[in-house]
């Protein structure tokens, strides 16, 4: 992969020698979708799919600001947790691996935080960072349910639903913060539908 900022010198002295040295080359403008927000947050998606859902892959995602959750369905006067109070709430459930444990980890918070708010009770402290935690353990639960139906639960799943469960993901979770961010979402659309042809017209 030869990446370059402007067309002239390059494109043409490598235009030159792919054809002096019959070369197979492809050209595409753009930047690489990795290094975009979208893209980061892809790979992001998948590094935590292959790891068994990785509480800790997905509390990095949440730090990194690389998600939003605005589409996610809130109960009547829950508000819509920011990425990072996420990734702290599920750092404080100390949440490991696989789809239970999120659901365990932050029900066993919600005990451990109703238990230090009647201490702080008791003892007259503030306990207004322990309400705010409190209120958004539900929220937070939303939306780890809403990321699971996303992808099967089962053992093993066809390429095309991933490459869905991909584009949904990208169009409901990703952040997206300028044009570069932008042209990346349509570049990757096109390379899944490409991918989920592909495999369609092979097993064909």
């Amino acid at each position: 992969e030869i990446a370059y900022t402007t067309d002239a010198p390059y494109l043409s002295l490598i235009h030159d020698f792919a054809e002096r040295y019959d070369v197979p080359i492809t050209y595409a403008s753009g930047g690489p979708p990795d290094k975009t927000r979208p893209g980061r947050a892809l790979m992001g998606l998948l590094r935590w799919i292959t790891s068994g859902f990785e509480g800790a892959d997905f509390v990095g995602l949440c730090q990194a600001r690389l998600l939003h959750f605005s589409g996610v369905e809130m109960a009547e006067g829950h508000r819509v947790p920011l990425s990072f109070e996420v990734a702290t709430l599920l750092r404080l459930a100390r949440v490991g691996r696989g789809r239970l444990d999120y659901r365990n980890g932050l029900q066993r918070l919600e005990y451990e935080l109703v238990g230090q708010r009647r201490e702080a009770e008791t003892h007259g402290k503030a306990r207004g960072r322990l309400e705010a935690q409190l209120e958004l353990i539900e929220p937070t639960g939303r939306i780890i349910d809403a990321l699971f139906e996303l992808i099967p639960g089962r053992r093993s799943i066809a390429l095309c639903e991933l490459t869905g469960a991909c584009w949904t993901f990208l169009t409901h979770y990703a952040a997206v913060e300028g044009d570069l961010d932008r042209e990346a979402i349509v570049g990757l659309r096109q390379h899944l539908t490409n991918i989920g042809e592909y495999v369609e017209i092979s097993a064909a």
